[in-house]
């Protein structure tokens, strides 16, 4: 288990004993609570007020059980889990549609608003001119500009809209296939719809309309470095799989309790 605040940083860790177990889990997270009160400037204001796992509102009740804890916390869901969770109805998950299909995913779910891709604009032409003598590119513009996860009513359409588009494909494909033409060069993201690929779109979007994915209205999530201005989002858990990157090439397949715990003790 690791719990990470919103600058990237370990405020808590422990090997468990079993994988799932919100059981375990509960005593070292009000113990946490107590701590990160007792060492807030305002010991009067709920220290913990957004929180991403990447299992949320449909696995165990999750959510209920850590609002129990931390009662003003909003619990959201890792938008990454999210979107892996859509390659089981993929028909290749290494295919170009699949690549196209994420590519789609992404672009309705995060946002770049007018005024925002304008500040965005400002801060990078100025910078590429200078230092590369050349116009920036959208890429370079979209990279500095702050994304934002829409409300639940736009992001469904938006979403529904990616789908749609890629079930209209897919049903051409079938048409084509049926006058003959060669099924291998025509292009198809799902596999054929069947009743667990309609419950997985209804639970996802049920994600969508429980506002899961939506970002919070109740904390800033975006961050600027003070020293080199370079803003990131605290959303997901991503800074958390870096982590087990690290710790699967530290660690290996097989290690002893000892060294583990002296591993992770400096790691941490």
């Amino acid at each position: 288990l690791t719990v990470l605040n919103e600058l990237g940083m370990c405020v808590h860790w422990k090997a468990l004993k079993t994988p799932e177990s919100f059981k375990e889990v509960r005593p070292d997270l009000v113990k946490l609570q107590a701590r990160l009160q007792h060492n807030a400037t305002d010991p009067t204001i709920d220290p913990v007020l957004a929180a991403y796992i990447d299992n949320c509102c449909t696995v165990a009740k999750v959510e209920n059980q850590i609002k129990d804890i931390w009662k003003n916390c909003e619990v959201y869901l890792d938008i990454f889990h999210w979107m892996k969770r859509f390659d089981t109805m993929l028909l290749s998950t290494v295919s170009k549609e699949a690549a196209l299909f994420r590519s789609m995913l992404h672009r309705a779910v995060f946002v770049v608003g007018d005024e925002e891709c304008n500040r965005a604009k400002n801060i990078v032409k100025p910078k590429a001119l200078a230092k590369k003598g050349r116009q920036a590119t959208t890429r370079e513009i979209l990279d500095e500009a702050r994304t934002t996860v829409p409300v639940p009513e736009l992001l469904r359409r938006r979403v529904m809209n990616v789908l749609d588009h890629a079930l209209q494909v897919d049903s051409d494909t079938e048409r084509r296939r049926l006058q003959g033409e060669d099924a291998s060069k025509l292009p198809r993201f799902f596999k054929p719809m069947n009743k667990d690929h309609r419950h997985l779109i209804k639970r996802q979007m049920h994600h969508i309309d429980n506002g899961c994915l939506s970002d919070p209205t109740n904390v800033d999530i975006h961050i600027t470095n003070p020293v080199t201005g370079i803003h990131y989002v605290t959303r997901g858990t991503s800074h958390n799989e870096v982590f087990n990157r690290y710790m699967n090439a530290l660690l290996g397949n097989s290690i002893g309790i000892e060294r583990a715990d002296r591993l992770l003790c400096g790691f941490f």
